[in-house]
């Protein structure tokens, strides 16, 4: 039985042990995936990519 991935992460399953936490996190604009619809969880995040992060989040505040 194939288990499909969550929308747009093609990369993501619905059984991955953080599901739950990348789809709140995309819903909220925090996270986003690359061109190619891909998430690619086990890739590191360069310094950019964390301020980025942190910023959104400070902005729903």
């Amino acid at each position: 039985m194939k288990i499909p991935s969550i929308k747009p992460f093609f990369d993501i399953r619905e059984d991955y042990k953080y599901v739950k936490e990348i789809k709140y996190l995309k819903e909220k604009g925090i996270i986003k995936g690359d061109d190619k619809g891909y998430f690619n969880p086990k890739e590191n995040i360069t310094r950019e990519e964390a301020v980025l992060i942190a910023y959104r989040i400070i902005k729903l505040s």
